[in-house]
């Protein structure tokens, strides 16, 4: 049996219920590959978490390790390295809808300091994997919102990250396109991402590879 890598350890971070701490600690690690839904209501501490998993913050309390190195003694250039080893999906799209879908994913390739050649072949490869491959040439103001949130996820994979940060992914989705969405991240899972996502609702379906994590349910 082969054995994961593992990317992220917590350990002992306090559980917070309606933005306060409470006595409950919360400890788990995150591997290669691996889904993880970090499920609880507003207040909870799910993007706090998120925040921590990116060398966003440091734990007051407890320990975060990523890649083997512990947040609270990083340096800032450490962090950022960690932080170009992470794809973004943030509750909010922020594409550029005049643009077509090839464009929005070639100008995030390049601001990730990506050659102008690479960035079209990183492009492509990642519309290829989130099923966009005839949508490059159309332009994301005539899509449906369900194929926008695959582009959003594609421009994460467009620098090949190591690992996929969603924070609410599912806010505004139909029922149909949250299924198309959640299936999709089973499969990054499945040819090896890590993804970690945040919902603060129950999700529409049922998925055996995924790891929940209740920060603060009834």
């Amino acid at each position: 049996m082969s054995l994961k890598n593992i990317l992220v350890e917590i350990s002992e971070i306090p559980i917070r219920k309606e933005g306060r701490n409470t006595d409950g600690l919360l400890s788990f690690v995150i591997e290669e590959p691996d889904f993880i839904l970090l499920e609880g209501p507003n207040g909870s501490g799910k993007t706090y978490l998120l925040n921590l998993i990116a060398a966003l913050t440091e734990p007051n309390t407890g320990e975060v390790i990523v890649d083997g190195h512990s947040v609270s003694v990083m340096t800032e250039s450490e962090k950022l390295a960690w932080r170009r080893t992470l794809g973004l999906i943030p509750s909010h799209s922020n594409l550029f809808t005049s643009y077509t879908v090839l464009e929005n994913l070639r100008l995030s390739a390049q601001l990730l300091g990506i050659k102008p050649n690479e960035a079209i072949e990183y492009s492509k490869e990642s519309a290829e994997l989130c099923g966009l491959s005839k949508y490059l040439d159309e332009k994301v103001e005539n899509l449906s919102e369900g194929l926008r949130k695959r582009v959003v996820i594609a421009r994460a994979l467009v620098g090949r990250p190591k690992m996929i940060l969603a924070d609410n992914p599912l806010e505004g989705l139909d029922g149909t396109s949250q299924e198309q969405f959640l299936y999709l991240c089973t499969k990054l899972a499945k040819i090896g991402y890590a993804v970690v996502m945040t919902s603060s609702v129950p999700l529409p379906l049922e998925i055996k590879s995924l790891r929940v994590i209740n920060l603060g349910g009834s």
